[in-house]
């Protein structure tokens, strides 16, 4: 099965930026989801395949822009460190460094389907005008 075709789970080929730019990208992720996801959006429960779109919380929604859609709503899905430990960390790390526990998420992929081989990941690296992409355990920086 692609992953075109599968239930989104964590991402294998997803594509994550800083959440404040002002442009609408329909997804966010953040960790730790019993912690934060209330402080963020009218969210109580985990919410681990991105199918909610919730509220953004009116305090915080200048902070994470680049997710909240015209309506005031983001797609949001959970992340639980125990089942993604790496991006679990991406997220902490992310967080102790802003203060935000949220990244911006979309799709791995330039008007194509989703990357699936290193060989597509380092084509939509470069087409994309990305600055890096982690490959397996490696991170790739392009300039």
């Amino acid at each position: 099965m692609s992953c075109e075709t599968a239930v989104r789970g964590l991402p294998s080929a997803q594509t994550v930026s800083l959440p404040k730019a002002p442009r609408a990208i329909p997804a966010v992720r953040f960790g730790h989801p019993r912690r934060h996801a209330s402080t963020w959006f009218d969210l109580d429960v985990a919410s681990p395949f991105m199918l909610l779109a919730l509220p953004v919380r009116p305090d915080h929604a200048g902070k994470i822009a680049g997710v909240v859609h015209v309506d005031g709503i983001a797609r949001v899905q959970t992340v639980d460190p125990a089942a993604a430990p790496a991006y679990g960390a991406l997220i902490e790390y992310f967080h102790q460094l802003t203060g935000v526990p949220v990244v911006l998420n979309t799709s791995f992929n330039d008007r194509e389907p989703i990357v699936e081989t290193p060989a597509h990941a380092l084509a939509t690296l470069q087409a994309r005008d990305l600055d890096s992409a982690c490959v397996g355990e490696y991170l790739v920086e392009w300039s």
